[in-house]
This record gives structure tokens, C-alpha cells and sequence, in this order.
């Protein structure tokens, strides 16, 4: 069971390890709160989960949350955008 158990784990942890969390770790730390993260706020990656976690106060835990969301709002905007915007024909094409 425990061979089985780690199979499986070493699987997950091959395909979350194409994540990289850092450019998410660096906007939020410049964004939100910066002077915080030296003063004992930390975060970092858990790949199981494909998550953050962070140490810090609830305020900057606010601000990442709305920051948070402000990109994904963005995000699904631009996807609506892609996913709406006519394709040229290709009698139109040079």
C-alpha cells in the first residue's frame, strides 16, 4: 500500500512542479503591503494543493484577497474578449 501511495505522489508532484508560483510570490509582495514581508510576513508554494500559504497580518491577508481577484476578473475579461472577437476569413487574408 505504502509503494502504491508513493507512486501516486511522485506522479502528482511531477505534473503540479510545472507551476511556478514565483512571479505571483514577486507582484504580490511588491504590491501589497511591501515593508510587511521583512517585518515576518512570509509565503510560499504548497504543490499539493497548488497553493499559497501566507503568514501575515489580516489586513495584507485583504489585500491579497482582493488583488486576487482583481486578476482573475481581468483575466476572465480577456478570455471573453479572445473568445468573442471575430475571426478574419481567409478570403480576406494577404
Amino acid at each position: 500500500m505504502e509503494f502504491l501511495i508513493q507512486i501516486f505522489h511522485n506522479e502528482i508532484d511531477e505534473e503540479i512542479r510545472k507551476y511556478d508560483f514565483s512571479e505571483l510570490i514577486d507582484l504580490i509582495e511588491v504590491v501589497v503591503s511591501p515593508d510587511s514581508w521583512n517585518e515576518g510576513g512570509e509565503m510560499w508554494e504548497f504543490y499539493p494543493s497548488l497553493s499559497l500559504v501566507v503568514r501575515q497580518t489580516d489586513e495584507v491577508h485583504e489585500e491579497i484577497e482582493q488583488l486576487l481577484t482583481g486578476l482573475r476578473k481581468n483575466l476572465t475579461k480577456q478570455k471573453n474578449i479572445q473568445n468573442t472577437t471575430p475571426k478574419r476569413h481567409s478570403l480576406f487574408r494577404r
